[in-house]
């Protein structure tokens, strides 16, 4: 199967929320990475639990850490930004701030409740800042949203 979704050129999109919800399993996120398949993040409402990226980043994080695997925040951020957008082909229009790009942006309180600004506080370096607020954050830790360089309502 790995061999055939690289041949076909196939991008894979993990939910987490959903393969748990349904049952089908723990998704190979470091093993299809190794294996140089493009990997990105999403919700999915039809068989998940959340709208939430929020939610779903830190779902793959779970899923992972029952895998054996561990990973960085910065990698569950790329994988909901421009992980997708490579997935999707889209990378040259969205899932990062380079020049000429949509500009679809999530502007995060690292400070949203008492307890992620507790962990925020005793943070070392960004994404120690950054985690919390990925596993326990939730609308409250949304403070703006731009879509394709506009303030969305």
């Amino acid at each position: 199967e790995k061999a055939r979704l690289a041949e076909v050129g196939a991008g894979l999109i993990h939910c987490p929320t959903s393969n748990t919800f349904i049952g089908s399993g723990l998704f190979d996120l470091s093993g299809l990475t190794q294996d140089g398949q493009r990997v990105g993040l999403a919700t999915d409402t039809g068989g998940g639990s959340s709208f939430s990226m929020l939610h779903t980043m830190a779902a793959a994080y779970e899923v992972a850490q029952l895998r054996g695997d561990a990973i960085h925040p910065a990698q569950l951020i790329w994988l909901a930004t421009a992980g997708s957008a490579r997935t999707l082909h889209a990378e040259t229009q969205t899932g990062s701030l380079a020049p000429g790009k949509m500009a679809d942006i999530t502007v995060l309180n690292l400070a949203s409740t008492p307890a992620i600004a507790q962990r925020r506080a005793r943070a070392n370096d960004i994404w120690e800042a950054v985690f919390p607020t990925i596993m326990m954050g939730d609308d409250r830790a949304i403070r703006a949203v731009w879509v394709a360089g506009k303030p969305a309502t």
